[in-house]
């Protein structure tokens, strides 16, 4: 049973997140980047830097999602 489904915003094609983080001949990619199993299109994972407040509030950086060349 899958734990995380996901949807590729290309294609919409709906599959687990462990197809996404595989390339198309089977090899593993790297941390952050995802690849949909059916169209091939990638993206990366970035994170901004943290805010540090005076008050000693940390604010996460705001996520990004980047499209990047695909990998086979």
């Amino acid at each position: 049973m899958p734990w995380m489904l996901i949807t590729c915003g290309h294609c919409a094609h709906t599959a687990d997140i462990n197809a996404f983080c595989s390339t198309p001949i089977g090899g593993k990619l790297p941390k952050d980047i995802y690849q949909c199993p059916a169209c091939n299109c990638a993206i990366q994972r970035r994170m901004a830097p943290a805010t540090i407040h005076p008050s000693g509030w940390v604010e996460p950086g705001k996520i990004t999602l980047e499209p990047i060349a695909a990998r086979l």
